[in-house]
């Protein structure tokens, strides 16, 4: 099922996190985890993204950042749609997956429950974003969801992740 939630403030710096479908902990290889940051790497430099932070947990990817194009939705739905073929191509392609099988049966079956998707699908349709600037109530509020991201970097164990502020928030 999808759900529309949308990125009010075109030009505003969100709080977004997406996982893959059914949690699927796949960012637990070097190579998978590479073809991530790759991807994020590419859209900093390409496609106007401005990174504040990220976390990248074995089933899901937590991303603070910004829109220099003032299009954070096309940015996200671009991001999504090739880092969702490079993940499935590089898992089709890996010897030494031991879950191959498993996980590409995995993503086909979810494909399978939405109409948009031809074959396999590997995120979840849902981002939820959360703007400082628009959706916080107070600096309080924006305080304490920045502790939470914290809080996840401290006690979740990512396998990596980068964190760098921007006094513009």
């Amino acid at each position: 099922m999808s759900r529309k939630y949308k990125f009010n403030d075109k030009a505003g710096a969100y709080f977004i996190s997406f996982a893959t479908v059914y949690w699927i902990d796949v960012f637990t290889r070097e190579e998978y985890f590479g073809n991530i940051i790759e991807s994020l790497d590419y859209c900093r430099k390409n496609k106007g993204m401005e990174i504040y932070g990220y976390c990248i947990m074995p089933s899901h990817i937590h991303l603070i950042f910004r829109s220099e194009n003032s299009n954070p939705s096309g940015l996200i739905r671009d991001f999504k749609g090739f880092t969702s073929k490079k993940m499935l191509k590089s898992i089709e392609e890996n010897p030494q997956e031991s879950r191959k099988e498993w996980m590409l049966w995995m993503f086909e079956q979810a494909g399978k429950k939405n109409s948009n998707v031809k074959f396999r699908q590997f995120w979840q349709q849902n981002n939820k974003p959360s703007s400082p600037k628009s959706s916080f109530r107070s600096a309080t509020q924006m305080s304490l969801t920045l502790r939470n991201f914290f809080y996840l970097l401290r006690n979740y164990k990512p396998l990596k992740s980068l964190l760098t502020f921007n006094d513009s928030l």
